[in-house]
């Protein structure tokens, strides 16, 4: 995929010394969006951010990025594993308590401004539930393009049955080995990708997720200064900036389903890479002398 990375202004920044830490928080009842009022957050690890240097990268380079998000499973040392490594996937700032703190509370005492503010914390921190969520999402989205992923129509139907399961009216369902499970359903509309239902309510389903993951996680389109031309001018172009990881996701997910990205299962292992040339078909060297020696 062609992004000008350093015209987007995008960027992760992430505390790898100090590391990323699980904890629980207690959200302020007037300040509350979420539906309970407490949760299980993960933030840098207190003062981190402050005392230790963080490392900036371009998501946009990493091979294996999509393919560690849909690693993730449900349990929280999965979750930690990729934030260590990639920094938090939405990056919000919410502000919470250290301890449970109820409406009637707050409106028996007058804070000053300066006793608000200790008592108050403010983390820049994600959600434990909402990243378990997305990735699970984009875990299903890459089984449905496995099931996509043959020339033709009578392939893929027989992948698609193998993989996932799709109803004649139209309810996709996908299942897998550690017990999560994605489900949705999709309506059927005229000028469709295809005449065979599988496939169309696979198409469908992946193009709805992929949708709704980059509007959820406010992907804009933006004009950006693009490459030099033969001639010295810039060229001035449309591109998608996503505000946090999960969208730079969505974004490589959006890229996979219209072919602009080269981003394709290994043919032996079955995990997800970005291919560096057209004829690639294994994830590495490992990949491809084990697919060789099975041939024989």
């Amino acid at each position: 995929m062609q992004q000008d990375f350093p015209s987007t202004g995008f960027s992760r920044r992430m505390v790898y010394e100090g590391g990323y830490e699980v904890t629980r928080a207690y959200l302020w009842p007037h300040l509350r969006t979420h539906a309970t009022d407490e949760m299980e957050v993960i933030r840098p690890v207190r003062y981190a951010h402050d005392q230790r240097p963080g490392r900036i990268y371009d998501p946009y380079t990493s091979d294996s990025l999509i393919q560690d998000f849909a690693d993730i499973t449900s349990t929280d040392s999965s979750v930690l594993k990729f934030v260590n490594k990639y920094g938090l996937v939405f990056g919000e700032t919410i502000f919470v308590s250290e301890h449970p703190v109820s409406t009637k509370s707050i409106g028996e005492f007058e804070f000053s401004e300066g006793d608000f503010k200790s008592r108050m914390i403010r983390y820049d921190a994600d959600s434990l539930s909402k990243i378990k969520q997305e990735a699970l999402l984009v875990r299903a989205c890459l089984k449905i393009f496995t099931g996509l992923s043959s020339k033709y129509d009578d392939e893929r139907i027989k992948r698609i049955q193998k993989t996932y399961s799709v109803s004649p009216k139209g309810r996709v369902s996908v299942s897998f080995p550690d017990g999560w499970k994605a489900s949705s359903w999709v309506n059927k509309e005229p000028g469709g990708y295809s005449d065979h239902p599988e496939i169309e309510y696979s198409m469908r389903y992946v193009n709805k997720q992929i949708t709704d993951g980059l509007e959820r996680n406010d992907v804009k389109l933006q004009m950006i200064t693009g490459r030099k031309t033969e001639k010295g001018r810039r060229i001035i172009r449309p591109a998608l900036i996503p505000s946090n990881l999960a969208g730079v996701i969505w974004h490589q997910m959006a890229d996979r389903l219209t072919g602009a990205d080269s981003l394709r299962p290994c043919e032996f292992c079955g995990r997800w890479f970005r291919a560096k040339r057209r004829d690639q078909l294994t994830c590495g060297d490992a990949c491809r002398k084990a697919k060789s020696r099975a041939r024989r």
